[in-house]
């Protein structure tokens, strides 16, 4: 899920970022996770148990998704999903 790799991106920012903009910039952070969890709770599913999941696979270089039929994860590209932005 490219949300938690800006994620990542995002904190590694943070640590060059002084004083109170610290915060701003943890804010933008947690709020990309906001669809993926967003999402989940629309499903049914635990969202924490969800985003610890995805961030599980992120960062072993998966690329997943959550599968808001069962929970866990999926490969996006296998069930025919495609990030059209990117």
């Amino acid at each position: 899920m490219k949300l938690l790799y800006l994620k990542h991106l995002i904190n590694e920012v943070k640590k060059t970022v002084k004083g109170r903009a610290q915060l701003g910039v943890e804010a933008f952070a947690d709020a990309l996770l906001v669809v993926p969890k967003t999402l989940a709770e629309n499903s049914g599913l635990d969202t924490q148990d969800e985003i610890v999941t995805l961030t599980g696979e992120h960062s072993r270089d998966n690329i997943v998704g959550i599968n808001l039929q069962t929970g866990g994860t999926l490969d996006p590209q296998m069930e025919g999903i495609f990030d059209n932005y990117s």
